[in-house]
């Protein structure tokens, strides 16, 4: 950014982005389920593909959400064109490179470096060499910091959130994930039963 007032500019509609929850059912539409994967900037609310036929956001910007595993994330090359991405770290869906929306809800627990983790939620990054923010939302946190003049410190996550009836809130947006869960069930012993001692028969 060249400016704060810039960064600030920015900040304020991508805020209100990241915090959306999408593939849900259009207020307007609501006949056609999981159907909300459209973003209008000058709206600054979500939509879906009727809306946009009906000339609801005619001439307005807009973005694509895409659903990658169980992350909200939006194309790289469409994302760039109204924010400066550099530095958050890119994934791959479809041969094409996206952004994730907000960082990727973890089970567990673990203690990560600082300088291999995220400069805002410190999840671990899959090339700190060239990134710095795991998501869109962890950067324009940042954006936020330096534009209100609040110091830029990376708070370290030594416990990571563990999901609740399924469902885990992520501590940069405070939007709830649905998280699938994996139900162990306890394994029968894979030893075999020891052999009794044999008998031999009786001669006839």
């Amino acid at each position: 950014m060249n400016t704060k007032a810039e960064a600030a500019g920015d900040v304020k509609w991508v805020k209100s982005f990241v915090s959306k929850t999408f593939f849900g059912a259009c207020g307007a539409h609501n006949g056609f389920h999981g159907n909300e994967n459209k973003y209008c900037i000058n709206c600054e609310q979500a939509a879906c593909s009727h809306c946009l036929a009906e000339g609801r956001h005619a001439n307005h910007k807009v973005i694509k959400i895409f659903r990658l595993v169980y992350m909200d994330v939006v194309s790289m090359d469409e994302m760039t064109a109204f924010l400066d991405c550099s530095k958050i770290q890119p994934y791959t869906s479809n041969g094409k490179q996206v952004f994730a929306l907000s960082p990727l809800p973890h089970q567990g627990s673990g203690k990560l470096k600082l300088d291999t983790s995220c400069n805002f939620c410190a999840r671990k990054l899959m090339n700190p060499a060239r990134c710095t923010f795991c998501s869109i939302a962890c950067k324009v946190q940042h954006m936020y910091e330096i534009s209100t003049n609040k110091p830029t410190t990376k708070v370290p996550k030594t416990v990571r959130p563990v999901p609740e009836n399924g469902r885990v809130r992520d501590p940069v947006t405070n939007n709830v994930h649905r998280v699938a869960r994996v139900n162990r069930k306890k394994q029968p012993p894979t030893t075999s039963r020891r052999k009794g001692i044999p008998v031999r028969a009786p001669p006839f």
